[in-house]
């Protein structure tokens, strides 16, 4: 996995798997706490894939990570673990956007579009009977691809976090 810092931004990009680095992801973050940010974006979208240790290393970097994360434009496949594993919202740390696929019926294509948490996906305590609104790209109708209950689980779980920080 590859890593770059700037300002209050981190990113990453490749695969998080066993060569990632707990000392890399420290090190990374050291000259951001020097500046002593509120807060940090965490942009995952380029990491394409991760496995059980490098969601145990990045739980690691995250529950000693000196500032809280915001995670941007998280891709699927971490909504996944949001969903499955306690322990990426701690420290004030919250999502602001992430991916959600849709389908078009019409010619049976896929996209996925990023959803900003208390604008397009409000803060609810359960998304039971929740109705995500169709997406227009391209003249084409898109409708949401996913259950809302589940894959707006992270939100509802960690409610109370998400409002204090959006």
């Amino acid at each position: 996995m590859r890593a770059a810092a700037a300002d209050s931004v981190m990113k990453f990009d490749g695969i998080l798997d066993e060569t990632t680095s707990f000392e890399n992801l420290v090190s990374l973050a050291q000259p951001i706490e020097a500046n002593s940010p509120e807060i940090v974006a965490a942009d995952l979208s380029k990491i394409q894939r991760a496995n059980s240790t490098g969601i145990v290393t990045w739980l690691r970097f995250v529950k000693q990570c000196p500032f809280p994360l915001k995670y941007v434009n998280s891709p699927k496949w971490l909504v996944s673990q949001f969903n499955m594993i306690n322990g990426f919202f701690v420290n004030g740390s919250y999502v602001e956007s992430f991916q959600v696929p849709f389908f078009c019926p019409e010619d049976e294509s896929y996209f996925v579009f990023t959803m900003l948490v208390g604008i397009d996906i409000p803060i609810l305590d359960s998304y039971t009977n929740f109705i995500v609104p169709n997406r227009m790209l391209n003249e084409k109708i898109y409708e949401v691809d996913i259950e809302p209950e589940l894959y707006f689980s992270f939100i509802s779980q960690n409610a109370k976090i998400f409002r204090e920080k959006i």
